[in-house]
């Protein structure tokens, strides 16, 4: 009777196989991870933004005081009586305002504010916040 010797562990072949198959769940699932990737942070900087938009709003009615909000690029600009900040969005996310010809928002005292749409991209995905007449901030993502 003949007996074959079996070593453990796993033949060439074997391991050819699971790296095929691992390569091709990866090549499968990497756009939706990309995907998922641009949205996280689309969503992320669009929230951001608003509760900044919101918390400006208010605080132009407790100073009684205009405040400007101007984008440029992928920076945004806040002019305040005698103080100005600066600060931008993360680096997949685009910025612009959807009409041409609106070139900042403003928050007046009266609680009032300048209407008007910011569009967000970041890859194919696109979001709008729109700032109503009242200084309400809403924005719609995917």
């Amino acid at each position: 009777m003949l007996t074959q010797k079996h070593n453990g562990g796993f033949h060439l072949i074997e391991i050819a196989i699971v790296l095929a198959v691992l390569g091709l769940l990866a090549t499968v699932s990497f756009p939706s991870l990309r995907l998922f990737s641009y949205r996280h942070a689309l969503r992320s900087e669009i929230r951001k933004f608003a509760a900044l938009l919101e918390g400006l709003s208010l605080e132009s009615l407790q100073r009684e005081t205009v405040i400007e909000v101007e984008l440029s690029g992928g920076q945004y600009f806040i002019a305040r009586p005698g103080r100005q900040d600066r600060g931008s969005f993360a680096n997949p996310v685009a910025v612009a305002f959807k009409s041409t010809n609106l070139s900042h928002l403003s928050f007046f005292p009266s609680g009032a504010a300048t209407p008007g749409t910011i569009t967000f991209n970041s890859g194919d995905l696109t979001c709008n916040l729109t700032l109503s007449l009242r200084g309400r901030v809403a924005y719609d993502c995917p």
